[in-house]
């Protein structure tokens, strides 16, 4: 099972979770058009669609190049993010998604 993340507004497409905390988040993504602002809340969701946490209040906070590839105008990259403030309920999903899909 595998996790992913999209930032909105923005143009980067689903990103693989790769890290979560009560905090914020990091993940990859194939890097697309840019940005077409900055980022103000992100969806998370399961490939197996058993969990849903959307519009959840951020802030990102860093970009990072990982891989290009020399044959294609493939880059990898990766995208770390804070949590804003966030209401009791969207902590009480946060901590069930902890607790129930991440691995330490």
């Amino acid at each position: 099972m595998g996790a992913f993340v999209t930032l909105k507004p923005s143009d980067t497409g689903a990103g693989r979770l790769t890290h979560i905390s009560m905090g914020g988040l990091r993940f990859e993504y194939v890097a697309g058009q840019t940005s077409s602002g900055e980022a103000t809340e992100l969806d998370i969701f399961t490939t197996n669609s058993d969990f849903r946490f959307y519009k959840v209040p951020c802030q990102t906070v860093w970009h990072r190049r990982t891989y290009e590839s020399p044959l294609t105008s493939t880059t990898k990259r990766q995208c770390g993010v804070q949590f804003g403030e966030l209401s009791p309920n969207q902590i009480s999903e946060l901590k069930y998604f902890i607790e129930n899909h991440t691995t330490t």
